[in-house]
């Protein structure tokens, strides 16, 4: 039964292999200049997704260039890959949570953001021992994380708006459209969750809250 179980997961990630390595051969330029020759084709294009495969396995989890002089730091790579992807998991398992709790957060990576700036904030102002300071900037995550998403769930609470809608808006998309318009990104940041909080306070229609709010932020 549990073999069973890891069949279609190993199966999915094979194929995805297969795909992606079909996508870098034929890509590429060399390969194709081969196709009057299949079989040298062929060979070439196994070649090139194996360069391309072999180079990500470099990148992201062992060089043994770098494990030449001491084991241990051929794993660099890797430890850089569990910095990247950490607080994207993080990210995705409060998407998860709020699911198994019926509810929809789509704005994950706006929280993400603040949260992010929240953690800067106490980790470049203040001087505290190590560990402190880690459960500081962890601490300073949660709560402007947790402040910039609690705007959604006062909204539901008050007036029953949809999350969907309401964490859709709260995604910091407004930062790159107002970098656009030549404006500072806090203007964007500001002109999102404004309405926000002038619906939270003052609104008690649901049809506004999904509606002409959005259509202002």
């Amino acid at each position: 039964m549990k073999l069973k179980k890891l069949l279609l997961p190993a199966l999915s990630f094979g194929m995805a292999l297969f795909a992606s390595g079909l996508l870098v051969a034929f890509s590429d330029s060399k390969v194709l200049a081969l196709k009057s020759q299949p079989l040298e084709m062929l060979q070439k294009a196994f070649a090139t997704a194996g360069d391309a495969y072999w180079a990500l396995f470099r990148g992201s989890i062992f060089d043994p260039q770098l494990a030449q002089d001491r084991f241990i730091e051929g794993f660099y790579p890797f430890s850089e890959t569990l910095v990247a992807a950490t607080p994207l998991i993080l990210t995705g398992l409060s998407v998860a949570l709020a699911f198994k709790a019926g509810l929809f957060n789509i704005g994950a990576q706006g929280q993400f953001i603040a949260g992010a700036i929240g953690a800067s904030w106490v980790g470049f102002t203040f001087e505290l021992p190590v560990v402190i300071h880690t459960l500081a900037a962890m601490a300073a995550a949660i709560i402007f994380a947790g402040m910039y998403g609690g705007l959604v769930g006062l909204l539901k609470a008050r007036t029953g708006a949809h999350e969907v809608i309401v964490t859709i808006m709260l995604i910091p998309q407004s930062l790159a459209y107002a970098m656009l318009a030549g404006l500072p990104p806090e203007v964007g940041l500001y002109a999102s969750v404004a309405p926000l909080v002038m619906y939270t306070l003052l609104g008690t229609s649901r049809v506004l809250a999904v509606g002409p709010v959005a259509v202002v932020s």
